[in-house]
């Protein structure tokens, strides 16, 4: 399924847990009436979601904000009486607010747990940037880089999730596909521990253990819990 829409991935993974038909795309990105089948000819369902990647989602979740920032400054410049370039200027310089940024990291952290609570296999990618970090130097706050890489996408989305695999390539070794393992609750592999050319195989083990066992999926996103509260 191709969307850059966080929203459409969240309904995807739905119908993934629902146990619901999945239908084929017209030319237009739009449902058809054709079921999407397996090989055995039977409605697919999936066993594994991937979701590739976060870094897309995050950035067309910021562009959406934004656009709405927009919007809110045009009402904000409409009530303050401005017009002309006044209008203009407090329209175009509208920026993400704090509560723009707790949105961004609430929907993320949403997706996390939508795919954990699936009751699916799941992995999600990201690009990587450098990690920073503010020291003060001479009196003034300066970023630096710590030397270490992060996850590009919703801030904090690796918290929720059991397992972290970093993959690079050495530049005199470009053919193997390096893994540095930040964390596997799975005991599958050791933190800090490096593999070359990584597997989904490596986590059969894993697999093998919910083999046979009856569906159980489990209703834990943040909208839940603040409903509750």
């Amino acid at each position: 399924m191709y969307t850059q829409s966080l929203t459409e991935v969240r309904e995807y993974i739905k119908k993934a847990k629902d146990n619901e038909d999945f239908y084929e795309l017209d030319d237009d990105g739009n449902e058809t009436d054709a079921v999407i089948l397996d090989g055995d000819g039977k409605p697919f369902r999936p066993d594994m979601i991937i979701v590739d990647g976060a870094t897309v989602l995050n950035l067309t979740t910021k562009h959406g904000l934004v656009d709405f920032s927009k919007r809110r400054a045009s009402v904000k410049a409409a009530q303050a009486g401005l017009v002309g370039d006044e209008k203009f200027v407090k329209i175009e310089s509208a920026f993400l607010e704090l509560k723009d940024y707790q949105v961004i990291n609430f929907k993320g952290q949403d997706l996390i747990l939508d795919l954990t609570g699936s009751g699916k296999h799941y992995i999600i990618t990201a690009r990587e940037i450098a990690e920073k970090e503010t020291k003060e130097i001479n009196g003034k706050d300066v970023s630096v880089l710590t030397g270490e890489f992060i996850p590009e996408g919703f801030k904090e989305m690796d918290y929720n999730t059991k397992t972290v695999i970093r993959l690079y390539r050495d530049a005199d070794d470009f053919e193997t596909v390096k893994a540095f393992i930040r964390k596997d609750r799975t005991h599958t592999h050791s933190a800090g521990e490096m593999i070359d050319d990584p597997s989904v195989i490596d986590w059969q083990s894993v697999i093998d253990k919910s083999t046979g066992k009856e569906d159980f999926v489990i209703n834990n996103n943040l909208e839940k819990v603040y409903m509750v509260k």
